[in-house]
């Protein structure tokens, strides 16, 4: 199991290429295999949820 990607992952708003490309982004790996892809822009939330699995 990789267990170092477990966790809750934020975009580096301080590196310019990241913040014109990805934006202000929190990604949530959980141990049952479930993600959670959070766009932040502004007062909105944009969520989706999904799963992973590593081969």
């Amino acid at each position: 199991m990789y267990t170092e990607l477990i966790g809750v992952w934020n975009s580096d708003l301080n590196d310019e290429a990241t913040k014109n490309g990805i934006g202000d982004v929190t990604i949530t790996f959980k141990v049952d295999g479930s993600l959670i892809y959070d766009i932040h822009e502004g007062d909105k939330l944009q969520r989706m949820n999904m799963t992973y699995r590593i081969w």
